[in-house]
């Protein structure tokens, strides 16, 4: 117990320090040096925002991580679960769709089959529908999350309905 509190408040702070600075660098280069418009970059741009949604989750973990009780109110337990929960799935949606864009400009280059640049508004649709998919799938964790107290002993947790209706 001694080492996980003081473990995990050090790797969280540290992620959070190099992923802050990382990403934030990212969306300075994209905007800085804003070229015509193209699926990688507008991938990139929103993979960079769902990073640091889940990295502005984690000094919250930190904390309790090394006090081994929830600090904070309720809703910030809702809130802290989103954040964290929205980054996570936009992280791996994005990916994927970069992915799936690098696939059909690399492999598909003779074929019509796969746009090899996508227009501004299907690119648009398509991260509007990576954000909606995220959040879909962040609703269950999102609307389960509770803080319990047990022996004076705050958590913040996810835990779900015994009824199966919800699934």
């Amino acid at each position: 117990m001694d080492f996980s509190q003081v473990f995990l408040p050090t790797v969280y702070s540290i992620v959070f320090i190099v992923g802050f600075i990382g990403n934030g660098l990212v969306l300075c280069v994209l905007v800085k040096y804003y070229k015509p418009f193209n699926m990688s970059d507008l991938c990139l741009f929103n993979l960079a925002i769902s990073d640091l949604l889940f990295l502005i989750s984690l000094p919250f973990w930190a904390d309790y991580a090394a006090n081994s009780n929830w600090a904070f109110p309720e809703f910030m337990c809702h809130a802290v679960t989103a954040l964290y929960m929205l980054g996570f799935y936009g992280s791996i949606f994005f990916m994927i769709l970069m992915t799936v864009d690098r696939y059909a400009v690399i492999v598909h280059t003779s074929t019509s089959l796969i746009p090899k640049h996508w227009s501004v508004r299907a690119s648009i649709a398509l991260a509007l529908f990576v954000w909606t998919l995220s959040l879909v799938a962040s609703l269950p964790a999102i609307s389960f999350s509770k803080v319990n107290t047990i022996s004076n002993v705050s958590k913040c947790m996810v835990e779900y309905s015994k009824r199966k209706m919800w699934k």
